[in-house]
């Protein structure tokens, strides 16, 4: 099976999607699947997955790379004659042929929930595309029950759970390892990106 994905997450940013993301690919490129990757980036970027193909695009301004996927992502895509579709960050390319069955992964609904913690750019942007997709998605991926059930209320569209792994890099360790390397007694670990949306002072006055 050929699957084209956008590997925007892998080159925009560094966070909980993107790991999410290379995890996942670092597994479905292994040969006992018998998958076919073809990733769309708009840049040189090498995630430096082996066993994934990569179509790059032609170097544009930050400012456009949202945008590139319907451009000439979508041009890239459809020479490679895809069986399957795989929007990582909700971004179906406008006009992509509807024969090619389309899969999407939805990590929160946050635009629509809590629209008030995002930064205008982003909550425009993902009510625009992100909307459409989920509407037009052949299969939806949820990361959460609770985010599958949000998929239903808000878009009468059922959702399939399928939980994030844990990568085997993950291990408990001590405490004393942090506090002798950062010279700390007490101390909270966050992972992931601060946001407003995240509320981490609330748990900080917690």
């Amino acid at each position: 099976m050929k699957i084209g994905l956008d590997l925007a997450p892998l080159s925009i940013f560094r966070g909980g999607i993107s790991v999410y993301m290379r995890s996942l690919l670092e597994e479905l490129v292994k040969p006992e699947h018998e998958l076919d990757l073809i990733g769309y980036l708009h840049n040189d970027t090498d995630p430096g997955i082996k066993g994934l193909t990569l179509r790059h695009g032609k170097k544009i301004s930050r400012h456009l790379r949202q945008v590139w996927i319907h451009l000439e992502g979508k041009k890239l895509a459809q020479k490679d004659n895809l069986d399957l579709f795989w929007a990582t960050l909700y971004q179906l390319p406008l006009g992509f042929p509807g024969k090619i069955p389309i899969v999407t992964t939805v990590y929160d609904l946050m635009w629509k929930i809590l629209p008030q913690t995002m930064n205008y750019k982003t909550r425009f942007h993902l009510k625009l595309i992100a909307d459409r997709t989920i509407q037009k998605a052949s299969s939806i991926i949820a990361i959460s029950n609770s985010t599958a059930q949000d998929v239903h209320d808000h878009f009468n569209r059922r959702a399939t759970t399928i939980y994030p792994g844990n990568r085997s890099a993950y291990q408990p360790a001590s405490t004393n390892v942090a506090r002798s390397k950062f010279g700390l007694e007490r101390y909270a670990l966050f992972v992931g990106t601060w946001e407003p949306r995240k509320n981490l002072e609330r748990v900080l006055q917690a």
